[in-house]
């Protein structure tokens, strides 16, 4: 059996890797059947294309697998519908965090034969025997398929002992290839790489999917299996920044101490760590930021989100905004630059909440902001609630790539959001001219001033619509 499995183009090689994909070609060797990765990102080449249909041509696959997000869900489509033309017996299977968080629907619109949802380490290998036997299919955890006129969908199984899964295969997915295209998960210039230590969710914002994808108790891989993927990054592709992607890295302060421990035990020179997701603040003290400094730490990215409390009541995010202005001393007292992440737009916004926020990060006095627009995603509870409002269609999909806003929430139709994000911007710059700097130098500055220059461009636009 031949399996090609896609990684659609329009993703952001500096921003995002297929790991998911790494991990498949590792857990699911099986004794007949050979897997190929096709790279649509990293190959410049979508659907359309002359490479990916002679890619189809010559390989001649019997199973397609894609990966997908929201924002590259219309190409994966796209991509169904070549294979479909090209290859008429081919099987075609979907997976990744579109299809999990929304997927009768996905299955209805895109074509495919079967959707996988959740974490398919094991249930893909479980996949691919049990299409040669229709009877089995009923036992694969995740699969959402048709028989006859109803579409079944089984349900999802969260591994319990993350050790069991195998480390992701950097060379399936070519780590060294996104290196030279500059992926550098806030990583500045260094050789970076994500890993993933701990799954699961336990909170319910509203805005996202991740307790759907992973189940809301979190499960943790040891901490020998940690340092043994970090080494095996360091010795083998000479990595010196690892990004761990979690939403709940810091959950459980006595693991992520004892992480930090052994970590500094194994002292590997030159190695910095990051936890870009953000980590849970109020799940930190003191002694864990200090130890997290020591481990390698020089960031500690943290999510506020919003300054108004009736936003975070909205968001069900769980929050206090009056914690973070001690929270932020306490991380700088640690040694650690605090970094925040903020959603402006959110439904049911008001001018009044935006000030609120802006005021709190005038009192945070952070080092580096992150300002995003909210995008509705299919499969969150708040997208739900747009579509049974009638305020978005179900068949919406987040303008991300394109960086267009999709939904602007009543009351802030004519606010100038590029504006505001220029101004709170420039307002942390001139607090920490020296700081921004360095990390500017540090990155890539061209990339960095081209989207300021858009940014700006953006704003004055606005102002003349205004």
């Amino acid at each position: 059996m031949k399996v090609a499995l896609v990684w659609p183009y329009g993703n952001d090689p500096t921003y995002s890797i297929p790991l998911g994909l790494a991990y498949l070609v590792t857990n699911c060797k099986t004794p007949g059947v050979e897997f190929e990765i096709f790279d649509g990102t990293i190959r410049h080449a979508p659907s359309s294309s002359d490479d990916f249909k002679n890619f189809l041509l010559a390989y001649h696959p019997d199973v397609v697998g894609v990966s997908c997000w929201s924002k590259t869900y219309r190409e994966t489509r796209d991509i169904i519908a070549v294979v479909k033309a090209l290859l008429p017996e081919c099987v075609t299977v979907l997976g990744g965090i579109h299809p999990t968080a929304y997927t009768v629907k996905t299955l209805e619109d895109s074509g495919t034969d079967y959707i996988l949802a959740g974490e398919a380490e094991f249930s893909f290998k479980d996949f691919l025997s049990g299409i040669r036997d229709p009877e089995e299919l009923s036992h694969i955890p995740g699969l959402v398929y048709r028989k006859d006129a109803t579409v079944v969908t089984n349900p999802l199984f969260y591994v319990e002992d993350l050790d069991t899964i195998a480390l992701p295969d950097y060379d399936a997915i070519q780590l060294e290839t996104y290196l030279k295209k500059g992926y550098s998960y806030f990583a500045g210039r260094k050789r970076n790489a994500p890993i993933w230590m701990t799954r699961g969710c336990p909170y319910s914002c509203k805005f996202c999917t991740a307790h759907q994808i992973n189940g809301k108790k979190i499960r943790r891989h040891s901490v020998d299996y940690g340092i043994e993927w970090i080494t095996m990054l360091y010795d083998k592709y000479s990595v010196r920044q690892i990004n761990i992607i979690d939403d709940n890295f810091t959950f459980d302060a006595d693991y992520t101490r004892s992480f930090c421990e052994a970590l500094i035990r194994k002292n590997l020179k030159g190695l910095t760590m990051n936890t870009a997701n953000g980590i849970r603040a109020q799940r930190t003290d003191l002694e864990t930021l200090k130890l997290m400094k020591r481990a390698g730490w020089k960031l500690a990215v943290v999510a506020p989100e919003s300054g108004s409390r009736r936003m975070l009541s909205l968001m069900k995010k769980g929050l206090d905004p009056d914690m973070w202005p001690d929270k932020i001393r306490e991380i700088r007292k640690a040694g650690l630059s605090p970094v925040g992440l903020f959603l402006l737009g959110y439904p049911g916004e008001t001018i009044e909440d935006v000030q609120k926020t802006k005021a709190l990060i005038k009192r945070c006095n952070f080092d580096h902001l992150v300002v995003q627009y909210f995008q509705p995603m299919p499969g969150t509870p708040i997208y739900e609630e747009l579509v049974k409002n009638g305020e978005i269609e179900d068949t919406l999909l987040p303008g991300i790539t394109s960086g267009r806003r999709v939904y602007i929430t009543k009351g802030l139709e004519h606010f100038n959001f590029p504006r505001f994000a220029l101004r709170v911007y420039l307002h942390t710059f001139f607090r920490h001219p020296v700081r921004i700097i360095q990390m500017i130098l540090s990155y890539n500055p061209m990339l960095i001033i081209n989207r300021l220059v858009i940014l700006g461009y953006d704003a004055l636009i606005g102002l003349k619509k205004k």
